[in-house]
C-alpha cells in the first residue's frame, strides 16, 4: 500500500477536497444543533492531523518513503501548519473588524481557504509526478501452532485500546479494575510473543507498538472524568481562556502562554471536533502522543533488525514516565513528537538534503513553539552542542580521536559518511535559524518569561565550568574584605517611629552577600534577627519592633575568600506609643479605652 504522497496528484487532491467538504458539512450541522457524534470527531481529526501535511509533502516533492514515515511527517507538518495558521488568524482578523478570531466560523473559513491554497501549490509543484507501478510481494503468513493459530495479530493489537477504554469505564462506574489488569497482562503476552515466537510478523511491529502505546496511555488518561495532574490544569485554564475570549493575548507574562500547543492547537481541535478541553486532553492528545513510540520504532528499524527495533520501542512505552506522567503534560506530548521527528530525519536517507533541511527547520520550530523548556534544551543542548560534536567528529582530529577510542584504525560510522548525511552547511543553517527563532520568539511572547529556562541553562553551564575556569586562571592572593561601613536607617536617623524600618549600609565591591544581626543588648546575646545570604546592601525588617525599645545591629560581608569582621554596632531606638496610636490599638483590639493622665 502506497502512502498518499505517492498517489497520482488528482487522486490525492480529490481525497483532500473530499475531507474538506465533509468537515465543512459536519461543522455546519453542528453549528445548527445537529451534531453527528463520533463521525464529526473522526473526520475532524483526520482533517487537522493529516491532510495539510500530505499536501505539504506534495509541495516538497517527497516521494518513495515508507508509509510509516509518510504518516509521521504528515502529522508533524499538519500540526505545525495548524499552529501557524491559527497565529496568523489571531493577529490578522482583528484589524479587519473580527474581534474574536479564535471562534468556529472564522477558523473553519480561513482553514478552508488555506487548504485550497495548499491544493493549488501541490498541483503546481507535483503535477508531473508519475507514480511507479506497485510491486506486490507475496505475503508470508506466520505459522503459529497451538492456541494462537488462527488469531490475527493485527486484530489482537487493535483489541488493546478497546479493552483499555472498556476497563477505565468499568473502573469509573463500578470501581472494578479487572479489565485493566487484563490489559496489562495482554501487553506482556504480546511482547513475549514477539520475543519468543513468530506469531507477530515484522510488518505488524509498527502497528502493534502504536496500539500498545495507545492502550497504556488511555488506561491512565481515561481514569476518572476529571483531569489528573498538576500542569495540565493550568494548561486547561489557558486553553479555555482563549476559547472564551476568542483571542490569544501573547503579552500575558506566564511562560505557559508561549506554548502554541496549548493556546492555539487545543482551542482549534476543540472547536473543529466539538469537544470539551478536558476530553480533548484525555482522548486526542494521547492519540497524537502514541506517534512518538511509532517514530522511535522507525528510527531503530533503520539501524537494527526489526525485532531489536520492536524491543527498543517496547522498552520506551513500558516506562512509567511514558504512560503515567506524560498524560499530565499536554504541551510536552506535542513537543516530544516534533523532537523525535528531528531525530528521524538524522537517520532517514530517502529524502534529499534540501527536503531534510526544510523539514528539520519546521520540526525544530515546532519544538520551540510547543514547549519553552524542551525548546530551550533542544535548541541549545541538542542542536547547537550536537552540531559542534558532529563537526568535530568529521574533522581530521575527530577521526584520529575516534580511532584512538575504539583502539583500531577503522572509518567513522556509516551514518556519518553515507550519501545524504547532513553537511556542515545544512547543520549551520538549521542551528543558526533555530537559535535566532528561539530567542526572538521567547523574547516577544509571554513578556520574555519563557527565557527563564535559558537563564537557568546558562547558570548551570557557568556553575559546571567554574572549576575548570578557576584551574586555568591565575589565582590572585586572597584578601579579606573590609567590614561594612556607614550603618544607618533609610532616613539617616537613629530614632524612628516606624516599627519595620529599612537598615542600610555601604555596598562593598566583591561582596557576594551580607550577614545581619539585630539584638536587644549590645553583646548580641538576645538576637531577634540573625540572617545571612542578603544580596543587597539593605534589609527591610518584616516583624514589627517593640515601641520605646533600643536595638543594636551589625553587619559583615561574605566573599569567595572568606568573611569580613563585624561592622561597628548601630543603634535603633523606637518612640514610645502616642495618644493616637494607643487609641487606634485599643479600637483595633476591641477593648475598652485606657485611662490617660
Amino acid at each position: 500500500m502506497s502512502p498518499p504522497n505517492d498517489w497520482q496528484i488528482k487522486k490525492c487532491l480529490g481525497l483532500s477536497l473530499a475531507v474538506l467538504l465533509v468537515t465543512l458539512g459536519l461543522v455546519g450541522l453542528t453549528s445548527v444543533g445537529l451534531d453527528v457524534p463520533v463521525l464529526s470527531q473522526v473526520i475532524g481529526f483526520v482533517f487537522l492531523t493529516f491532510i495539510p501535511g500530505v499536501l505539504l509533502l506534495r509541495v516538497l516533492k517527497v516521494h518513495n518513503i515508507n508509509i510509516v514515515e509518510s504518516l509521521l511527517y504528515s502529522a508533524g507538518l499538519s500540526l505545525a501548519f495548524d499552529m501557524t495558521v491559527g497565529v496568523v488568524i489571531n493577529f490578522a482578523l482583528p484589524p479587519l473588524g473580527i474581534d474574536r478570531p479564535i471562534t468556529l466560523c472564522p477558523l473553519i473559513t480561513c482553514f478552508g481557504i488555506s487548504l485550497l491554497i495548499l491544493c493549488a501549490l501541490a498541483y503546481w509543484r507535483d503535477r508531473n509526478y508519475c507514480p511507479a507501478a506497485p510491486q506486490h510481494e507475496p505475503i508470508k503468513k506466520a505459522t503459529t501452532p497451538g492456541l494462537m493459530a488462527g488469531i490475527n495479530p493485527y486484530l489482537l493489537a487493535a483489541l488493546l485500546p478497546l479493552l483499555a477504554i472498556l476497563g477505565t469505564g468499568m473502573a469509573n462506574a463500578y470501581q472494578n479494575n479487572l479489565v485493566l489488569l487484563g490489559v496489562i497482562l495482554l501487553v506482556v503476552i504480546i511482547i513475549a510473543l514477539a520475543a519468543f515466537t513468530r506469531f507477530i510478523p515484522p510488518p505488524a511491529y509498527a502497528f502493534t507498538i502504536t496500539m500498545t502505546a495507545l492502550a497504556l496511555l488511555y488506561q491512565t488518561s481515561l481514569t476518572s472524568d476529571y483531569l489528573v495532574g498538576s500542569d495540565i490544569h493550568l494548561e486547561r485554564y489557558f486553553s479555555r481562556t482563549v476559547l472564551e475570549s476568542g483571542y490569544w493575548d501573547p503579552a500575558v507574562p506566564v511562560a505557559m502562554n508561549s506554548c502554541l500547543s496549548i493556546v492555539i492547537l487545543a482551542p482549534l481541535y476543540s472547536l473543529v471536533l466539538n469537544m470539551d478541553i478536558v476530553w480533548l486532553f484525555k482522548i486526542v492528545y494521547p492519540l497524537l502522543f502514541c506517534l512518538v513510540p511509532l517514530a522511535l520504532y522507525r528510527i531503530f528499524r533503520l539501524q537494527f533488525q526489526p525485532r531489536y527495533a520492536f524491543f527498543g520501542a517496547a522498552f520506551f512505552i513500558c516506562m512509567p514516565m511514558f504512560f503515567m506522567d506524560m498524560v499530565q503534560l499536554a504541551r510536552q506530548q506535542i513537543s516530544e513528537l516534533f523532537f523525535v521527528l528531528v531525530i528521524l530525519l538524522l537517520v532517514d536517507r530517502r529524502l534529499t538534503l534540501t527536503q531534510r533541511t526544510a523539514l528539520a527547520l519546521v520540526f525544530s520550530s515546532g519544538v520551540i513553539i510547543s514547549h519553552y523548556g524542551l525548546g530551550t534544551g533542544y535548541t541549545i543542548g541538542y542542536l547547537a552542542l550536537g552540531a559542534l560534536v558532529l563537526i568535530f567528529i568529521k574533522s581530521r582530529s575527530g577521526r584520529k580521536a575516534w580511532q584512538w577510542l575504539i583502539g583500531k584504525s577503522s572509518p567513522l560510522p556509516s551514518d556519518l559518511t553515507t550519501v545524504g548525511a547532513f553537511t556542515r552547511a545544512a547543520l549551520a543553517v538549521v542551528v543558526c535559524l533555530s537559535l535566532a527563532f528561539m530567542f526572538g520568539y521567547y523574547s516577544v511572547v509571554a513578556s520574555g518569561k519563557s527565557l527563564a529556562g535559558t537563564r537557568v541553562l546558562i547558570n548551570v553551564v557557568a556553575t559546571v565550568s567554574q572549576p575548570f575556569v578557576q584551574h586555568f586562571t591565575p589565582q590572585q592572593e586572597a584578601t579579606m574584605p573590609p567590614a561594612p561601613q556607614n550603618l544607618r536607617l533609610a532616613r539617616n536617623e537613629s530614632r524612628t517611629t516606624c516599627l519595620t524600618p529599612r537598615l542600610e549600609w555601604d555596598s562593598l565591591p566583591g561582596a557576594a552577600s551580607y550577614w545581619l544581626q539585630v539584638a536587644t543588648d549590645k553583646g548580641f546575646n538576645n538576637l531577634i534577627i540573625d540572617e545571612g545570604g542578603i544580596s543587597a546592601a539593605h534589609y527591610d525588617i518584616a516583624a514589627a519592633l517593640e515601641r520605646n525599645t533600643t536595638y543594636f545591629w551589625r553587619v559583615k560581608a561574605l566573599t569567595g575568600y572568606g568573611e569580613s569582621d563585624w561592622s561597628r554596632v548601630g543603634r535603633i531606638s523606637t518612640w514610645p506609643p502616642t495618644l493616637a496610636g494607643r487609641v487606634k490599638d485599643a479600637l483595633s483590639s476591641r477593648t475598652e479605652l485606657p485611662a490617660f493622665v
